[in-house]
């Protein structure tokens, strides 16, 4: 299984997505929303409550105002344009981290269709990559479904 009890960092959660449907199918990862607005924090904290699941919490903060190499994994989505992204980002994993970082896109094909819109790490693409990202866009067929 990737990530065994890792760390994973959502940044810019948002609407908490991917870091709420990750934390809730992999239980044994700890994961935090980081959030810097208010009010979606907030709804973040409620939601997470709700949901009573250890090791799922929220953040209020700019993914930039956190530590240098202070997580495994980070994902992200739908944040910034991805040369921004990265350059937040990359500098809060430890050695070895993983990043899985998506931009926007106009509708569900482009993401099902461009896989090419993730980051590589150190020029390619990891198997975690590839496997996370196809979760993400099943869980978007759902939504876009409901």
């Amino acid at each position: 299984y990737w990530w065994n009890g890792a760390a994973v960092l959502d940044a810019g959660s948002g609407a908490g997505l991917p870091g709420i449907p990750l934390a809730l199918v992999r239980p044994d990862l700890s994961v935090t929303l980081v959030e810097p607005l208010l009010r979606r924090a907030t709804a973040l904290t409620e939601v997470c409550g709700a949901l009573s699941r250890s090791g799922l919490d929220v953040r209020r903060a700019r993914i930039e105002e956190l530590p240098r190499a202070s997580t495994e994994v980070i994902v992200a989505r739908a944040v910034a344009p991805l040369g921004r992204l990265v350059t937040w980002t990359l500098p809060r994993l430890v050695d070895g981290g993983d990043i899985v970082l998506m931009d926007t896109a106009p509708d569900l094909g482009y993401y099902t269709s461009d896989i090419g819109r993730m980051w590589p790490v150190n020029g390619r693409y990891s198997p975690l990559q590839r496997e996370l990202y196809g979760f993400i866009v099943e869980y978007h067929k759902v939504l876009l479904r409901l």
